[in-house]
């Protein structure tokens, strides 16, 4: 057998391991959307590990999937929040990471108005956006917890709100979606 192609075999062999891996955990999740009854993913994805690794038109189909269900979630729920679940996770595990279900955040809501947006994704899956103007403009921590309070009463429950400060911005997240 030709030297050089004894070389190559172990870098071929690997790169068709870690292949298949990633497709392996791509179904995994894909597989569990479905399970949830995500009605987009059980509408869309038919191509199995195996063909997606192996074949040339598998792989072509995974990835016209890939693309029909993101085009699919971001035209009905208006973010890709449930796209970006669906393909993060953590590969040593398989499992999908979880994203805040609500986002609490100090805005300019109109031209010389700033105030407090609410945005985020119900348990049956509805989009919630609101505004609502500073409670109490002259003491913060007042109006960090009047706003959380007005944003629980949208939600309907009693959320544990988690401080997040990234790149000098403050922002509030509660509940988890996976």
């Amino acid at each position: 057998m030709n030297q050089r192609l004894l070389r190559l075999l172990p870098a071929r062999l690997h790169d068709l391991l870690v292949e298949l891996d990633g497709h392996r955990h791509i179904t995994r999740s894909i597989n569990s959307a479905k399970a949830r009854g995500d009605q987009d993913a059980l509408a869309v994805f038919h191509t199995g590990t195996l063909a997606a690794a192996l074949t040339r038109k598998g792989m072509f189909r995974r990835g016209d999937e890939v693309l029909a269900y993101a085009q699919l979630v971001l035209a009905k729920d208006g973010t890709m929040h449930r796209y970006n679940a669906l393909f993060t996770s953590d590969t040593n595990k398989g499992d999908l990471m979880a994203y805040p279900r609500f986002t609490l955040e100090p805005r300019w809501i109109d031209v010389d108005v700033t105030g407090w947006e609410l945005t985020g994704e119900t348990e049956a899956g509805d989009h919630v956006a609101e505004c609502h103007e500073l409670f109490h403009a002259d003491d913060d921590n007042a109006d960090i917890e009047a706003a959380m309070g007005w944003a629980e009463d949208i939600i309907g429950t009693r959320q544990d709100w988690l401080h997040v400060r990234e790149r000098g911005f403050d922002r509030w997240e509660a509940g988890t979606r996976s």
